[in-house]
């Protein structure tokens, strides 16, 4: 994930708070999914594109894959060159943080309460599959997608760029049609 403005602005303090943010989120994670269950911490590693996935599975997760890079990138020539809107206040911008934050904790949340929470559509011989009513599922269908959608919001949010946010909206568009 490269935030950084060419030709390299690195004094951008909301995106160092962002990263390290990553970071200790994805320990936690890490740390999380290992005691619930390491063989799908492994899965969870695999590439997004296997063998035997659906080729429309594959299309839509290549499509979302590539919006979202591009939404990441759109946001910080927003930042420093474009201003298409006007960037949003701090108390909103800080909104961001926590929809970011709460999007991971519930995607790992998810991925916790769901023994067959494999990145691609495909049969799973080895996992007997159920529908999954606990943690998250309780309380929402999708909430690996749901956590997905605030974590894609939120992210430009924070960062300062309010067209972010709505750029933002193509690759949780590609999630929805993902769930169809």
């Amino acid at each position: 994930l490269v935030l950084p403005y060419p030709p390299g602005e690195i004094a951008w303090p909301r995106a160092w708070v962002l990263i390290a943010t990553i970071a200790v989120a994805t320990i936690a994670s890490i740390l999380a999914l290992a005691r619930a269950d390491p063989a799908l911490l492994a899965e969870r590693f695999g590439p997004p594109v296997q063998r035997g996935q659906p080729s429309a599975d594959k299309a839509i997760v290549l499509l979302l894959v590539a919006t979202f890079l591009g939404a990441v990138r759109f946001v910080p020539y927003d930042v420093f060159a474009w201003h298409v809107l006007p960037a949003p206040p701090a108390a909103v911008a800080a909104l961001g943080l926590a929809a970011f934050g709460s999007g991971w904790w519930v995607v790992t949340a998810a991925l916790s309460a769901n023994p067959c929470a494999a990145p691609v559509v495909k049969a799973q011989a080895e996992r007997r599959q159920y529908v999954v009513e606990r943690g998250p599922y309780a309380v929402v269908r999708h909430p690996m997608y749901a956590g997905g959608a605030l974590v894609m919001l939120g992210l430009p949010l924070w960062l300062g760029s309010t067209a972010g946010v709505l750029v933002a909206l193509v690759p949780v568009a590609v999630l929805a049609l993902r769930i169809v």
